[in-house]
């Protein structure tokens, strides 16, 4: 086997135990309706960022930082329930940023300063 391909099976074998973890991880559904703090949420890849922005809003949420994608974002608040208010908000999932940072490979989640938190009732 020429080093070519061994690197090549080393890499799919790198990538097929990521999906596993990250399917595996991914099939609890992510956070409980009463779990709290700083969480990454995911909407609809449809969504627009203003309307990920005004969901977290009408959930009570502060918004951290975005993300490369416009739908998902870290938030967080200290009162019970946050995850269960961005459900009801339109979220498909809430899980720890730690758990999501591993899933989208790291990077996908970082690099922009926090921002103030938009609430209900203000300009977004």
């Amino acid at each position: 086997m020429g080093p070519t391909r061994l690197a090549l099976s080393v890499l799919g074998g790198v990538f097929a135990v990521w999906l596993a973890l990250a399917v595996g991880l991914l099939a609890d559904g992510g956070l409980g309706p009463d779990e709290t703090g700083r969480m990454v949420v995911v909407f609809d890849p449809r969504l627009d960022g203003d309307q990920a922005l005004l969901r977290v809003a009408l959930a009570d949420g502060r918004i951290v930082r975005h993300s490369w994608f416009p739908f998902a974002l870290v938030v967080e608040d200290d009162q019970p329930g946050l995850a269960g208010r961005l459900r009801d908000a339109g979220a498909l999932i809430a899980m720890r940023e730690m758990l999501a940072a591993f899933m989208l490979a790291g990077g996908c989640l970082g690099g922009h300063a926090p921002l103030p938190s938009p609430r209900v009732g203000t300009a977004l």
